[in-house]
């Protein structure tokens, strides 16, 4: 998801910083569903 997100925002800012970047739900795929459980529902640890 990383790629798209910088391929989206690079067009306003070229320049600009991501940081604290993780994984908090996914689904699909081979490897099935994934949440993240070391996060609350808003992100934080």
């Amino acid at each position: 998801m990383l790629p798209v997100t910088n391929d989206m925002c690079k067009a306003v800012d070229r320049g600009m910083v991501m940081a604290d970047i993780r994984l908090l739900e996914k689904h699909g795929g081979k490897s099935g569903s994934f949440i993240n459980s070391t996060t609350d529902s808003h992100g934080n640890h």
